[in-house]
C-alpha cells in the first residue's frame, strides 16, 4: 500500500506540475486572442482540473487515500467483457495525441461555432506547439492508456503501464509523423526532398530521360532503395513519399529488432517495448535509411565467434558503406571491433596481440572495402572526371559555433548530445563500477575508444556548413551508445573467465531512476517533433504547376533549353515533358557552392552569362545576406553570391510564384546587368 501511494503522488504531483507550467505558458497566447485567462469565465477551465488533482494530492496523505487507491485497484478486477473494453480504450487512446497535434481540419469548426469555441480553438491551435503544452496533452492520454491497459492486463504493474503507455504513445506518434508528409503535393516539400526522388530516377535514365547519365555521386545506396517505385512504371509522387516513409519506419524498426534479438530477452512484452523504445532512440538523430541498412546488415550478421561469417558481413557492409557516406567507411570495422569486444573475454595467459588480432583485421579489411567500394563505384558511375561531390566535406568550411545553441539549432548539437548520451553513460557507468575488475582495461579501452572516436567524428561533420541543425551526423554513434547501454543494462557484456557478471539487481532505486531517464528522453524528443499535417490551396497550386508545364514545353518546343535546378521530380515523373538538362541540379549545385569548387562555379556562371537557357526552373531567388541570427545564414550568403546574384543579373522573374510556393520561372533579361 505504502509503494502505491508514492506511485499516485508522484503521478499526481507530476500532473500539477505540467498543468501549471502550461498554463504559464498558455496565459500571454490567450493575452494576444484577447481573452484574460485569470480574469475571466475561462478561469473555470483550468482551476477545476488543477483543484481536482491538488486535492487527490492531499488526500492520498489521509486514509481516505487508502481508500482510493483500493478502489482504483478495484478495476483491474474486472470481467473479461470489460478487459476487453478498457484494451480497445487503450488502442483507441493511441491516435488521440497525434490527431491533436498533426490534423488541423478540426479548427474549421470555429467558422460554424460561437465566439466562446471558436477562441478556445485558436488558442490551442497556437498553444498546441508550445512543449509543455504537448507535454501536458500527452501525459493525460497516456495516463488514460495506462489506466486501461492496467485493467485490461492484470499481470501489469500500474509503474509497467505506464511505461509502456508512455512508449506506444510515443512511438505511434512518431509513426504517424513520418507517414504524415505522404501526399500528392506536385512540388517539394523541402530544400531536397524531391532531388531524392530524381536522382533515383536516373538509374533508369535512358527509359525516362532517352539518354546515359552518370550516377549520382552521392549517397548511392540510398539512390539504389529510392529507385524501386520506378520499377513499377510511373506511379505517382505520394506512392515515392509513401515507399521513402515504409524504408525509414521499416528499416528503424528492422534495426531495434535486431538490436533486442542480440540482448536475448525472452520475455516477449520486454522484447516489443524494447523494440519501440528503440524506434524512438533513434528516431532522435534522425538516421539516414541507407545507413540504417547497413547497420542492420552488421547487427545481424556479425558474430565474433564465427570468423569467415563475420568476415563475410563486414565486407558486404563496408562495401554498402564506402557507396554511402565517408564518416561512415570505418563503421563496420569498427562495429564488428566492438562486438567482438563485449562478447569475447581476454585471456591473461595468451599474448595481447592473439586476442586484439581478429578486431584489428576486421577494422583494416573494413576500413580497405568502403575505399576500394568507393573508387570502383567512381569508375563505374561515370564520374571519374566529374567534379565530384563524394568529398565535399573536405574542402567545406565547419561553423564550430554551431556546436551551442544558435538560430539554426537552438539548443546547440552538444546539449542535446549531452541530453542523448547521458541516460545510457550513467547505465555503463554503474554496470562497470558494480562489476569493477570483471573487464580487461585493453576490452574497455578499446569499447570507450570507439564510443569517443564514432562521437568526435559526428561532432566534426556536424560542424560543417549545410549541417549541424540535428543529431543525424551522430548516427553511429547513436546505434553503438544503444548497443554498449543495452549489453550493460541486461548483463550481456560477457565477463572474464572466472569473474561474476555485474547487474544492477543491487540498485533497484537508482535502476528505476535511469529507467525512468532513459524512457523521458527519447519520448520527449518524439514529442517535440511534426506540425500540422501540411495543405495547400489546390486551385493556386494546378495553376502554378499548369503554368510550369506549359512554358517549359513551348520554349523547348521552340528549340530553347530549360534548366531546372529545383523541382526535377516533375521531369522524372513525367508532370513536365522536356528534355532534362543534366547539369546544375539544385543539391550539387550547392555542394559545389559550400565546397568552393571554382572550376563548377565558373561554368555555371559563364553558361548564365551567355545566357545559354531559354527558361530556369528553381525556388525564388533574394539577394538578401543575413547575419549569424538567422537559420542556415553562412549556406544562404554562399548561395545568393554564388547562385542567386548571378541568376538574377541575366534573367529575371516572370512568373511571380504564389504564396508558400517554393517554384518561380525565369527568362533572359533583354538587357543584363553589367
Amino acid at each position: 500500500m505504502r509503494s502505491q501511494l508514492i506511485f499516485w503522488r508522484i503521478l499526481l504531483g507530476i500532473t500539477i506540475a505540467i498543468i501549471i507550467i502550461a498554463i504559464l505558458q498558455i496565459i500571454p497566447i490567450a493575452a494576444e486572442n484577447g481573452i484574460a485567462l485569470l480574469h475571466s469565465n475561462w478561469t473555470y477551465f483550468w482551476v477545476l482540473p488543477l483543484a481536482v488533482f491538488i486535492a487527490l494530492l492531499t488526500l492520498s496523505w489521509s486514509k481516505f487515500g487508502e481508500r482510493l487507491v483500493n478502489m482504483v485497484d478495484a478495476l483491474t478486477k474486472a470481467i473479461f467483457f470489460w478487459r476487453l473494453v478498457a484494451f480497445l480504450v487503450f488502442i483507441g487512446a493511441l491516435p488521440i495525441f497525434s490527431f491533436l497535434i498533426l490534423y488541423p481540419y478540426y479548427l474549421d469548426i470555429a467558422q460554424s461555432s460561437s465566439v466562446q469555441v471558436a477562441s478556445a480553438l485558436r488558442i490551442f491551435s497556437a498553444a498546441v506547439y508550445n512543449p509543455f503544452v504537448r507535454a501536458l496533452i500527452f501525459w493525460l492520454v497516456t495516463l488514460l492508456g495506462m489506466i486501461s491497459l492496467k485493467v485490461s492486463r492484470k499481470d501489469f504493474s500500474w509503474p509497467f503501464s505506464l511505461v509502456v503507455s508512455a512508449i506506444a504513445q510515443a512511438a505511434a506518434y512518431s509513426l504517424v509523423t513520418n507517414f504524415s508528409l505522404v501526399n500528392n503535393y506536385p512540388f517539394s516539400l523541402g530544400w531536397s526532398e524531391t532531388t531524392n526522388y530524381y536522382r533515383a530516377s536516373i538509374l533508369f535514365a535512358s527509359q525516362i530521360y532517352g539518354m546515359n547519365l552518370a550516377l549520382p555521386s552521392m549517397h548511392a545506396t540510398l539512390n539504389f532503395m529510392l529507385a524501386v517505385p520506378f520499377l513499377l512504371g510511373n506511379l505517382p509522387i505520394w506512392m515515392h513519399r509513401a515507399w521513402y516513409a515504409i524504408l525509414l519506419v521499416g528499416f528503424t524498426i528492422a534495426l531495434g529488432f535486431v538490436f533486442v534479438r542480440r540482448l536475448k530477452l525472452s520475455d516477449r512484452r520486454s522484447f516489443w517495448l524494447l523494440v519501440a523504445w528503440a524506434l524512438l532512440f533513434l528516431m532522435q538523430g534522425p538516421v539516414h535509411i541507407h545507413l540504417l541498412a547497413c547497420a542492420f546488415i552488421l547487427l545481424w550478421g556479425v558474430k565474433p565467434q564465427k570468423f569467415w561469417r563475420t568476415t563475410l558481413v563486414i565486407m558486404l557492409a563496408s562495401v554498402w558503406a564506402g557507396m554511402s557516406r565517408i564518416n561512415w567507411y570505418p563503421v563496420p570495422g569498427l562495429f564488428a571491433a566492438a562486438l567482438y569486444l563485449l562478447e569475447v573475454p581476454y585471456e591473461v595467459s595468451r599474448p595481447r596481440l592473439r586476442y586484439l588480432w581478429k578486431p584489428v583485421f576486421w577494422f583494416t579489411l573494413g576500413l580497405i572495402a568502403a575505399l576500394a567500394s568507393q573508387f570502383t563505384y567512381v569508375l563505374v558511375s561515370g564520374n571519374a572526371n566529374q567534379p565530384g561531390g563524394a568529398f565535399t566535406s573536405l574542402t567545406s568550411d565547419l561553423l564550430w559555433y554551431r556546436l551551442f545553441p544558435n538560430p539554426t539549432y537552438p539548443r546547440g548539437v552538444l546539449l542535446d548530445l549531452l541530453l542523448v548520451s547521458v541516460p545510457l553513460i550513467l547505465i555503463i557507468a554503474l554496470v562497470l563500477r558494480q562489476g569493477r575488475g570483471a573487464f580487461h582495461p585493453v576490452r574497455l579501452a578499446g569499447i570507450f575508444g570507439i564510443l569517443l572516436v564514432l562521437c568526435a567524428g559526428g561532432v566534426m561533420v556536424s560542424t560543417k556548413i549545410g549541417g549541424g541543425s540535428d543529431l543525424h551526423n551522430l548516427d553511429a554513434y547513436l546505434i553503438f551508445l544503444m548497443l554498449v547501454g543495452g549489453y550493460n543494462y541486461f548483463g550481456l557484456f560477457t565477463p572474464e573467465t572466472g569473474k561474476t557478471r555485474p547487474t544492477l539487481v543491487e540498485f533497484p532505486l537508482i535502476r528505476l531512476f535511469l529507467l525512468i531517464l532513459a524512457v523521458t528522453v527519447p519520448v520527449w524528443a518524439a514529442l517535440q517533433q511534426g506540425r500540422a499535417m501540411f495543405t495547400w490551396d489546390r486551385s493556386q497550386v494546378e495553376k502554378a504547376l499548369s503554368v510550369t508545364k506549359s512554358q517549359a514545353e513551348a520554349i523547348s518546343a521552340q528549340g530553347g533549353e530549360v534548366l531546372f535546378i529545383s523541382q526535377r521530380h516533375l521531369l522524372a515523373l513525367k508532370m513536365v515533358d522536356v528534355p532534362l538538362t543534366p547539369a546544375y541540379e539544385q543539391d550539387y549545385l550547392m555542394e559545389m557552392v559550400m565546397s568552393h569548387n571554382q572550376t563548377y562555379l565558373y561554368q555555371f556562371q559563364s553558361d548564365l552569362r551567355q545566357q545559354r537557357f531559354a527558361m530556369i526552373v528553381v525556388g525564388p531567388q533574394n539577394n538578401h545576406l543575413y547575419k549569424r541570427d538567422r537559420g542556415f545564414a553562412e549556406e544562404n550568403n554562399l548561395w545568393v553570391l554564388e547562385v542567386s546574384q548571378p541568376l538574377l543579373c541575366y534573367y529575371e522573374m516572370v512568373y511571380p510564384p504564389e504564396a508558400g510556393l517554393d517554384v518561380a520561372l525565369y527568362l533572359p533579361r533583354s538587357q543584363p546587368c553589367k
